[in-house]
């Protein structure tokens, strides 16, 4: 059980970092008295040291401001930001009353699905079945198709995390028969791609890429060493306590056949080459300027980050998405048995 929590929270973290329409802070602005109100609630969130006081306060403006004003410009912003807060708060009964308000034809339920499940997961007062009983339930209720792609993604991926491939694959299926989302008809391609070709066991894809410092690198140049593939940014939050653990491996083992190659989906070189001077990240860097359309994320399905792979000395493929601890472990125990 231990195990499948860690893979969820891995799956919800992974997904925060994904592209989504309302993943920003604040809507384009006009002129709105509604405007006043949401500089407020953000100043208050970044200044403030009781941030789950500030959450639960503007969860109830906002979600006012929707149930009195859902035609106005600003109602869907308010609502899923609502959403958001809810899940950081746990607050089922809130989220619960809201979505039973909720047309079943509204568009705001293509931005509120991973809140809803996340806001039940992380709540540890259901199961795995359970989450995937009420969005199953709750696909049944919505109307629109992009709302259903999203509910059927995200019984997926719930699937996925738990390595129930069967169902996984069934669902999939009907994401990619739905045809609703392209994000998600691409995700459900990923997945049916990772199973024949990026398993534990197989051979990593072979790829070449220039690093910050203007050489290139390949994974069969590094054949006889094991890789460590980090796909990260500088804005990925979760992706961030990441870095003291691959700074300790780097430390321990960069003269002992081992490598640490860091592909970052940055926008900006500059500030990339700033952020790892600043923090001494003293191990390959790769800066893919075609972002989450790259050739090298294509070949090993990167759709959020952080994405972790591990290839041994042989280019296979001995470990994926293994985080903080966990990696350091299992990096420890091969790097142990080599030196013994």
């Amino acid at each position: 059980m231990y195990k499948v929590l860690k893979a969820i929270l891995f799956l919800f973290t992974s997904l925060i970092c994904i592209d989504y329409a309302y993943s920003q802070d604040e809507p384009n602005k006009s002129d709105s008295s509604f405007e006043k109100v949401i500089h407020k609630a953000l100043e208050e969130l970044n200044e403030s040291d009781h941030a789950e006081d500030v959450q639960k306060k503007y969860a109830e403006v906002f979600y006012e401001y929707y149930q009195q004003n859902p035609e106005k410009k600003y109602s869907e912003w308010a609502i899923v930001h609502a959403f958001k807060y809810w899940q950081n708060l746990v607050a089922i009964e809130q989220m619960e009353e809201a979505m039973a308000f909720l047309d079943p034809d509204s568009e705001v339920w293509d931005h509120i699905i991973i809140y809803i499940s996340g806001t039940y997961l992380i709540s540890g007062q259901y199961d795995i079945e359970d989450v995937i009983s009420i969005l199953e339930d709750l696909n049944n209720e919505l109307t629109r198709q992009k709302s259903k792609s999203e509910v059927l993604s995200m019984i997926a991926e719930l699937y996925q995390a738990t390595e129930n491939h069967e169902m996984a694959i069934k669902i999939y299926q009907d994401v990619i028969n739905l045809n609703a989302n392209n994000l998600h008809v691409d995700r459900a391609l990923g997945f049916f791609y990772e199973l024949e070709s990026l398993e534990i066991g197989q051979k990593a894809p072979d790829f070449e890429a220039e690093t910050l410092d203007g050489d290139y690198i390949s994974l069969a140049s590094l054949e006889g060493q094991y890789v460590l593939l980090e796909f990260w940014a500088t804005w990925c939050g979760p992706c961030i306590p990441e870095i003291p653990h691959l700074k300790s491996l780097n430390e321990k083992y960069h003269q002992d056949n081992f490598k640490i190659v860091g592909i970052s989906l940055d926008q900006d070189k500059e500030t990339l080459i700033n952020f790892i001077d600043d923090r001494e990240m003293e191990w390959v860097q790769v800066f893919t300027e075609e972002g989450w359309e790259g050739e090298l994320l294509r070949l090993f399905n990167v759709s959020g980050i952080p994405r972790m792979y591990l290839i041994d000395p042989e280019g296979n493929i001995i470990g994926k998405d293994l985080r903080g601890e966990e990696m350091v472990t299992k990096v420890e125990s091969l790097m142990g048995d080599q030196q013994n």
